[in-house]
């Protein structure tokens, strides 16, 4: 099955903003930014400029559902970008958070492996080996204070000013969770008789949101990045700004102020 006549219109503007994000990305490499919060902030933009091209390909074969998992990462990696950039001169400390995150999860596994009493033997020497290791870098960023582990994604919604992002977070989450939340059009019951749908859907209701989402979450990370680097958004960025009715206060009236960039 492939949907793109279906639904030319919606395919066509994310395959171009995903075309324009591959000129835009050349002035985020390039920009004088030049501390640790380029690395995390690019490295977000690439993965998250697959996950954008990954709900298209899903929606193109007809399967939806498995795209609203994909919009659900595309929106928190999003939330976590509007995170890292929402309070001024904290910006590198909140990128450094992100990557030292990583000895956090080291040590939660390392506990986890110790706890096990079935554990594969092989796998726990592993992880015992490296024990000096994970408790040096752990007790090195605790005593840092970095908090980014104990955020959760109510917490950075709140924090960053995005109260509504979070109901649609939980949808998103219901949706794409195998939840009983998750079952509702897919299963219905007819008296004594039990229906399944499963496959490919051409339903426009469940396509059109899904790649309409896309666009929205894709347009507005690029915002805040254009933003950050001090990238001026070009006449093909402002063609899709244009198409937006739905983006943040506060992106509207940068992009007014800033740009003379306004909706009729």
């Amino acid at each position: 099955m492939d949907l793109y006549r279906s639904f030319k219109k919606y395919f066509d503007m994310n395959n171009d903003l995903l075309k324009l994000s591959e000129k835009i990305k050349v002035p985020f490499i390039e920009s004088k930014v030049d501390d640790v919060s380029k690395g995390v902030l690019c490295f977000l933009f690439g993965q998250l400029r697959n996950i954008y091209e990954s709900v298209s390909i899903l929606c193109q074969r007809g399967f939806s559902q498995q795209a609203n998992v994909l919009l659900r990462s595309l929106q928190e990696g999003y939330i976590r970008i509007c995170y890292i950039l929402c309070k001024e001169g904290a910006v590198v400390t909140r990128a450094k958070e992100w990557i030292e995150y990583d000895e956090i999860e080291r040590k939660k596994m390392l506990d986890s492996v110790e706890k096990s009493k079935r554990l594969n033997p092989e796998v726990r020497e592993r992880w015992l080996k490296q024990k000096d290791d994970i408790l040096r870098s752990y007790k090195e960023i605790k005593y840092r204070g970095g908090l980014w582990p104990q955020r959760s994604i109510e917490c950075l919604c709140n924090e960053a000013n995005l109260e509504s992002e979070y109901l649609l977070y939980r949808d998103f989450s219901n949706k794409g969770h195998l939840s009983p939340w998750s079952t509702r059009g897919q299963v219905r019951t007819n008296g004594y008789t039990l229906g399944l749908r499963w496959g490919p859907t051409k339903e426009k209701k469940e396509i059109t949101p899904a790649l309409g989402l896309a666009h929205r979450y894709f347009l507005l990370i690029l915002l805040k990045l254009c933003l950050y680097f001090g990238v001026e958004p070009n006449g093909e960025l402002c063609s899709h700004i244009q198409l937006r009715r739905d983006l943040p206060e506060d992106i509207k009236k940068f992009l007014k102020c800033r740009f003379g960039i306004g909706y009729e």
